[in-house]
């Protein structure tokens, strides 16, 4: 039924405030969705931070690698001006200060985490602990490559994890059973009615990214997926009745 499809605002609303910062949070938060996903890198001096790509050029007014910039130097940087100068001056925010505002708003977590072979141990470490000391439970999810997903699993066997290594295999659903993994993000283009079926007979649940059009939505709700990333949530919880729709 409509009304059981999660609602992911994938790196918050990011349609109507600049992707990954607090704004976005907490208008997600505020539109009534059901969990937010965000993505996590560290800093050269070894801090989380909340930024998708692996440089600042695209939604900051800086320049670089986040790995090569200090802790400081990425939050003297403008991540909302390059969206819209009416969030000029919007920081790109820590790990914790995400969990402080989720946590506050009791709101579920689709993290992904991004890392090499020199950060890999340190950030998964510090996601996990992370979670633990802001009381996330099974509402957090760490998704990330199976090399990350393995660390998460050695660390706290309880956390739900996503494992997004070989998301364009036909055989994903399987690999992903085989590891271990509760949950999968897969592609839109790639789910079916019968893919949803496959994945519910593994106890495997399905979240699809992504879908920002109506008529997507429509088609993943009624091939029975659990759960959908969304860059236009307002549009889902519309379809899904749980907001008024537009006038």
């Amino acid at each position: 039924m409509p009304h059981q499809v999660r609602v992911i605002a994938h790196r918050g609303a990011s349609h109507a405030r600049p992707e990954n910062t607090l704004p976005a949070f907490i208008h997600a938060i505020e539109l009534g969705t059901d969990m937010i996903e965000f993505d996590v890198r560290q800093t050269a001096d070894g801090h989380p931070v909340v930024m998708h790509d692996c440089t600042v050029d695209r939604t900051t007014n800086g320049s670089g690698a986040v790995s090569s910039l200090t802790l400081d130097e990425i939050r003297a940087l403008d991540a909302g001006v390059r969206f819209h100068q009416a969030y000029a001056d919007v920081t790109v925010p820590t790990l914790d200060e995400v969990l402080a505002c989720a946590r506050v708003a009791g709101i579920g977590l689709d993290i992904q985490i991004y890392a090499g072979e020199a950060d890999r141990e340190s950030l998964t470490t510090q996601v996990v602990s992370a979670l633990m000391d802001h009381g996330f439970d099974e509402r957090a999810i760490i998704a990330g490559e199976e090399e990350v997903v393995r660390l998460v699993r050695q660390i706290d066997s309880t956390r739900p994890f996503c494992n997004l290594t070989g998301q364009r295999d036909v055989h994903y659903l399987e690999r992903a059973a085989a590891f271990g993994s509760t949950v999968v993000q897969a592609f839109a283009r790639y789910v079916t009615a019968e893919y949803v079926r496959r994945a519910h007979a593994m106890d495997i649940t399905i979240n699809v990214f992504y879908a920002d059009h109506v008529a997507e939505m429509q088609r993943l709700v009624n091939c029975g997926v659990d759960g959908i990333l969304t860059n236009e949530p307002e549009l889902l919880l519309r379809l899904l009745h749980r907001i008024p729709a537009a006038k």
